[in-house]
């Protein structure tokens, strides 16, 4: 009989020449071949020692031989040990396997990854708590009504502490009086940090109570004799930030803050042009007119499409000159409003937010329809005298519907009387604005009728009038913008000198 346990072949489910018989120390039923009798074995459930029970007669099974009880309803009631295994979890692929506690302190092979563990018992969790940990500990008293003492005087019961700053990361500690001339480490960086004796205090003084029925005197304050700041003197010479601030807020700009004269119409006029953004967008408002007004005539005219080809390219023409009108709005708008402080450059530019062109794109429509109404009225006129009228009308009302909208705050707002009377106060300002701004409203028209008569390809007419005409729009825009900035300052001066 071999001394050493193996594990046994499994014996086939039926048939003779098996052996079945009980594990002696967990009652598991076991099984064997018949040629298997006599020899040492492991039980697969507890890992225990046996021995192979022999059959009582060749042939006889499991329930003739010795080992196996007669009753296999009372094995099975009879209570099992509980089987001791040792879990591991594998270092290398994370298996979870089972153990026999007698591999203790070797190493065992995963069964998956074949990677060698040591067998380590776990250490026992502590057992679990029934009652808060609070409970077993320091108690505190407390204080109900009138028992309850001030917080000062808690504060005098409390152990005198001494405040540590880390010297490397800040970090505020404290130490207790004793550990004067020790070094503690911060908890944040470990730098270590020597408790220094906290330097003498000044006494605080004392507050003066006087009894109930003694009246306090109070002292009057000191007048304060310093000078006060004069706000004036001080936005002569403001700091960094306030001059930024001052630069892209709403109030006069400081770039410009000398009061403006009727002169500025006329040096202030093209300064706007020194913006390398604002030059950008005119150059890109004109190429966009130029591709759109071009290419579409350009098609039309080849009469290689059909009538729907040129519909659609017709649709999608308007549809680029209205958003190219509404960008174009947004930015004259953008270059008035800043003119109107004495800026040269507008402070915010158009963005992709098609909410924000529907307001400027309403009040420049409304200005110009309003402004060209007279001329529209006019009826048995040729169309090259009409253009004319138009671009006439243009000029001369386009400042005033449009400085009274903003006046108002109204696109519908078409008259203002604080314009019409700016008129009579100011008309050497009104004159110099109209003589400075011809060349960019009726000029433009004229410039539209004598392409119109040249003969000249649609090409060159279009590059020469679209530039012109993006230029004469912020043009237009830039002298109405420092038209308001001259006839506010004059009014104020006026109402200065009436009071």
């Amino acid at each position: 009989m071999n001394s050493t346990p193996t594990r046994l072949p499994r014996p086939p489910a039926t048939g003779e020449g098996v052996i079945r018989f009980a594990c002696p120390g967990c009652g598991h039923a076991c099984s064997a071949r018949a040629e298997a009798a006599g020899r040492t074995a492991r039980c697969s459930v507890c890992d225990a020692s046996l021995v192979v029970p022999k059959p009582a007669s060749p042939g006889v099974s499991s329930q003739d031989t010795p080992s196996q009880p007669a009753n296999r309803k009372a094995a099975a009631k009879r209570p099992r040990r509980p089987i001791e295994r040792i879990t591991l979890t594998c270092r290398h692929c994370s298996t979870r396997f089972d153990v026999a506690p007698k591999h203790e302190g070797r190493r065992v092979a995963c069964p998956d990854c074949g990677v060698a563990n040591r067998v380590v018992r776990p250490t026992p969790k502590p057992p679990k708590l029934t009652r808060p940990p609070a409970m077993d500990g320091e108690q505190y008293e407390l204080y109900e009504g009138e028992d309850q003492p001030w917080g000062v005087e808690l504060a005098k019961t409390q152990p005198a502490r001494i405040a540590v700053a880390c010297g490397l990361c800040g970090t505020l500690m404290h130490a207790d009086a004793d550990e004067i001339g020790q070094s503690i480490n911060c908890p944040d960086c470990g730098t270590a940090n020597l408790v220094r004796k906290p330097k003498g205090t000044a006494t605080p003084p004392r507050a003066v109570v006087a009894p109930d029925d003694e009246p306090l005197e109070v002292e009057d304050a000191p007048e304060d004799t310093r000078a006060g700041i004069d706000p004036q003197e001080y936005l002569k010479n403001p700091p960094l930030g306030s001059r930024h601030v001052l630069d892209d807020g709403d109030g006069p700009s400081a770039r410009n803050p000398s009061p403006p004269t009727r002169r500025a119409l006329l040096t202030h006029a093209f300064r706007c042009w020194r913006s390398s953004g604002l030059v950008a967008a005119a150059i890109a408002l004109a190429a966009v007119l130029f591709v759109s007004h071009t290419g579409s005539a350009a098609v039309a005219a080849s009469g290689l499409f059909g009538a729907i080809a040129v519909v659609c390219l017709g649709v999608m023409t308007v549809a680029t000159w209205a958003m190219s009108a509404a960008v174009m709005a947004m930015l004259a708008m953008e270059l008035l409003s800043a003119s109107s402080f004495g800026d040269d450059r507008p402070r915010t530019w158009p963005n992709f937010d098609l909410s924000e062109w529907l307001e400027p794109l309403a009040y420049m429509t409304m200005a110009v329809v309003t402004a060209i109404a007279p001329a529209a009225l006019r009826t048995g006129v040729a169309l090259d005298r009409w253009v004319a009228d138009a671009f006439i009308s243009l000029w001369l009302l386009l400042p005033i519907v449009l400085l009274s909208q903003l006046e108002l705050g109204s696109p519908f707002g078409v008259v203002s009387p604080k314009v019409l009377r700016s008129l009579a106060r100011s008309p050497a300002a009104w004159a110099l604005f109209y003589m400075l701004s011809a060349p960019f409203t009726a000029g433009v028209g004229q410039l539209l009728l004598g392409l119109s008569r040249s003969g000249l390809s649609v090409l060159l007419c279009d590059l020469i009038f679209m530039p012109s005409l993006v230029v004469a729009i912020l043009m237009e825009a830039r002298l109405i913008g420092l038209l308001a900035w001259v006839l506010e300052h004059e009014a104020t001066t006026v109402e200065d000198a009436d009071t």
